[in-house]
């Protein structure tokens, strides 16, 4: 009853009872854009809650013949129904729809965190270093893993503040090299504000830390010159994905023919 749909049919009915209205009148009085199998299966569901009766045959319906109903429905529904305003109805797709791409970026995210789990995992049991999936130069070069555990990490600095780590890469070798991930799967490149939230997680959780541990952005669709050259003043490497999922792929005749730094 609570689709703006039904409530307009179970309104058109109730004010026409104990008459009896055909699905094609129905369709045409409330211009309602339904398809005939939709507005069939609809009346039908209403007829069973005991919301609308059905009429002297399967293609006719009436109201529902209970006086106090009518008059409970209208009071409730009656000015709303005839009185909504086409920018009402607007707003409330616009909150829909912004719920939806909040639900399809959270997706997203979680999409890109384990395409990078997967493709770290595979380029540290090829062989990977560093300067085989970064941008640009590395002044150290360290091999990526073997690993111990890929995981999502939360780190408390003290009792009010902490920060989510997308992916920690804990290094099987205490004398190894772990990494702490930040990933973005945006359609535009990383923005400023993201670049900046890690700059101060890095900041904030460096201190704390025991073990040789290595920044990185991982960004789908990149940085930006702006965010690249503070990522870079703040010591945090960019990965790039291109080159990091070269290592994902089967053997082939290109796959041998590619340099051996991408194998």
């Amino acid at each position: 009853v609570n689709a703006r749909n039904a409530r307009k049919i179970v309104l058109y009915l109730a004010r026409h009872d104990p008459q009896e209205r055909t699905r094609k009148q129905i369709l045409q009085d409330l211009e309602l854009e339904l398809g005939n199998d939709e507005l069939e299966l609809r009346l039908r569901k209403l007829v069973k809650a005991d919301i609308l009766a059905q009429g002297s045959s399967d293609f006719r319906f009436r109201g529902l013949g209970d006086h106090v109903f009518a008059m409970v429905f209208r009071r409730l529904y009656g000015e709303e129904l005839e009185d909504m305003s086409p920018v009402e109805i607007v707003d409330e797709f616009k909150r829909q729809l912004a719920s939806l791409r909040g639900k399809a970026a959270q997706l997203k995210g979680a999409a890109a965190e384990y395409r990078i789990l997967y493709r770290l995992s595979v380029s540290a049991q090829r062989g990977a270093t560093l300067a085989d999936v970064v941008v640009g130069d590395v002044q150290d070069d360290v091999p990526l893993g073997p690993f111990a555990a890929l995981r999502k990490a939360h780190f408390f600095v003290d009792q009010s503040q902490s920060y989510e780590i997308d992916v920690h890469a804990v290094s099987v070798d205490a004398t190894g090299t772990d990494l702490m991930v930040e990933v973005k799967d945006l359609e535009r490149t990383a923005s400023m504000d993201a670049v900046r939230r890690f700059i101060a997680a890095k900041e904030a959780i460096s201190p704390q830390l025991e073990r040789r541990t290595v920044f990185l952005v991982y960004s789908e669709s990149g940085v930006n010159d702006r965010g690249a050259a503070a990522l870079a003043d703040a010591g945090i490497l960019v990965i790039d994905s291109q080159r990091l999922a070269a290592f994902e792929r089967p053997t082939n005749r290109a796959y041998d023919a590619a340099p051996a730094h991408l194998r």
